[in-house]
C-alpha cells in the first residue's frame, strides 16, 4: 500500500522555532520530523511514499531525493501554489491506482496500520479515518459517530472531551471523484462532511500514542518523547541499541541507571568498533558504553552549548545537578544544502502536412515521386521540462488525464 504524506504546510504557529524551512522539516533529535514519520511507516512495511509538497519544497526534495538513503521509494507531487489538504490529494491522483494511506505532515501516531487496514476491509469501507479521544476539541476537529460510522463533523468548536480525527486515513481511489479538479480546500471542511452525510465514512477508534507537532507545546512534547526513546538502561544489550538506531535513524543511545542518571553514550561507531574486535550483540551496554562523553548543564546558555559543536562533537547530553539526563542537543547544519530543480519551458509552432508518403526526406521523393505541402499555422505546442528529485519520468498532457504517463 502506498502512503501519501501532506507536507505542503507553512507551519505559521512554529515560526518562532523554525522559520527557514517547512514545518515538516523541523529538526527533532538531529533529523527532520518528516523523516521520523517515514521511518515509522517503514517499520510497518510501508515503503512506497508520495510526498505532497508546496512551501519551500526544494528543501524537502534536496534532503530526501528519491528516498533511497532511508530505504524507501519517494514520489513527489508538487503544487505550484498551496491547494489545501483536499487539493493536494487530487493533484497526486495520477500516482495512485488502488487503496492508499494518507497522513498529515505534522502528525505522528503509533497506530498499527495493519489493524487499521483490517478494520477498513472488514467494514467493506471506501473511506476510513483514525479517531482518538481528546480532552479538548479546540485544536482538533471533533466527530459524532453511530457505531463505527461517522455521521457528522464538528470543527474546533468547543472545549471538553470529544472524539477527534487523528490525521491518518485510508481511501479507495473513489475519493478523487469527490474532489473537484483544481480545488483549493480542506478535506475536513469540504469533503469529509459530504462523505459522512452519505453514510460512506467509517471511524477506527485508537487510544494509543498520537501527537500533532503544529503548536510549540506539542513540538516540545514530541521532542521529549523521542529523546526518551533514546534512553536505555545499563543491562540492555547491544542488539537492542542497534534496533533502536535502525528504526529511528538516530545514531545515538544514552545509557542511564534506574534513576535516569546518565552513565554514558553509545553511537553506531562505538558499536562497530565493538563488533570488529569480536564483541557480542548480546553484550550488556554497561560494558561498552562511552563514559567520557562531553556533557553540558541544563543551566548553560544555548550559545555556550553551541560552541562545543565547534570541536567536532555531534551530540551533547544535557544533565541537571544530580546527573539526570534532561535533553540532548544535536548538531545540525543551520540550512540544508538545497539543490536546484530547474524548469525549462518552450513552444513550437504547429505544422500541418498535406499529401505525400508520410515523409519529406529528399531520397524518398527521388525514388517514389510525390510531394509534401506544409503549412505552419499560428498555433503553438507548449512543453515544460522539470528536473525531478525522485528521478521519475512524468508526462502530463493538457488534452486529457488518460494521456498522462508515469514511469517509476
Amino acid at each position: 500500500m502506498k502512503a501519501m504524506i501532506l507536507a505542503g504546510g507553512f507551519g505559521i504557529r512554529l515560526r518562532k522555532i523554525v522559520f527557514d524551512r517547512p514545518k515538516s522539516m523541523t529538526p527533532i533529535a538531529g533529523i527532520p520530523f518528516l523523516e521520523h514519520q517515514i521511518r515509522l511507516l517503514k517499520t510497518q512495511g510501508i515503503n512506497d511514499i508520495i510526498l505532497c509538497v508546496s512551501y519551500m519544497s526544494d528543501i524537502i526534495k534536496s534532503y530526501f531525493g528519491d528516498g533511497r538513503k532511508i530505504g524507501v521509494n519517494i514520489t513527489y507531487s508538487e503544487e505550484e501554489f498551496p491547494l489545501g489538504t483536499a487539493g493536494a490529494i487530487k493533484k497526486a491522483e495520477k500516482y495512485v491506482d488502488e487503496t492508499f494511506l494518507v497522513l498529515n505532515g505534522d502528525s505522528y501516531s503509533h497506530l498499527n496500520i495493519n489493524d487499521l487496514i483490517e478494520f477498513h476491509r472488514n467494514k467493506k469501507s471506501k473511506f476510513t479515518i483514525s479517531l482518538t479521544k481528546t480532552s479538548t476539541s479546540l485544536h482538533y476537529g471533533s466527530v459524532l459517530t453511530k457505531g463505527d460510522k461517522i455521521v457528522r463533523f464538528l470543527e474546533k468548536q468547543f472545549s471538553g472531551e470529544g472524539i477527534d480525527t487523528s490525521a491518518l486515513y485510508i481511501f479507495a481511489p473513489e475519493i478523487f471523484d469527490y474532489i473537484p479538479t483544481e480545488l483549493s480546500g480542506s478535506l475536513e471542511k469540504q469533503i469529509f462532511p459530504k462523505l459522512a452525510k452519505e453514510g460512506l465514512m467509517y471511524g477506527y477508534l485508537y487510544d494509543g500514542y498520537f501527537i500533532d507537532i503544529g503548536r510549540p507545546e506539542t513540538y516540545e512534547q514530541f521532542k521529549q518523547d523521542i529523546l526518551n526513546s533514546l534512553i536505555l538502561e545499563k543491562k540492555d544489550t547491544v542488539r537492542e541499541a542497534l534496533r533502536r538506531m535502525e528504526n529511528m535513524g538516530i545514531k545515538l543511545i544514552t545509557v542511564t541507571d534506574e534513576n535516569r542518571k546518565l552513565i554514558g553514550t553509545l553511537t553506531d561507531k562505538d558499536i562497530t568498533r565493538h563488533l570488529v574486535k569480536g564483541g557480542n550483540l548480546d553484550e550488556e551496554l554497561i560494558n561498552i558504553v562511552n563514559k567520557n562523553m562531553i556533557t553540558a548543564s541544563h543551566l548553560s546558555p544555548k550559545g555556550e552549548i553551541a560552541k562545543l559543536f565547534d570541536i567536532g562533537v555531534e551530540h551533547i547530553p544535557i544533565i541537571d545537578d544530580e546527573g539526570v539526563i534532561k535533553d540532548v542537543e544535536f548538531y545540525h547544519e543551520e540550512t540544508i544544502k538545497t539543490k536546484s530543480f530547474p524548469i525549462l519551458r518552450g513552444r513550437a509552432p504547429t505544422r500541418i502536412t498535406f499529401a505525400g508518403g508520410g515523409t519529406d526526406l529528399p531520397y524518398f521523393f527521388d525514388k517514389y515521386g510525390g510531394a509534401v505541402v506544409n503549412a505552419t499555422i499560428d498555433k503553438y505546442c507548449y512543453a515544460t521540462i522539470v528536473k525531478r528529485a525522485d528521478k521519475k519520468i512524468i508526462i502530463d498532457s493538457d488534452i486529457g488525464p488518460e494521456l498522462d504517463i508515469f514511469i517509476d
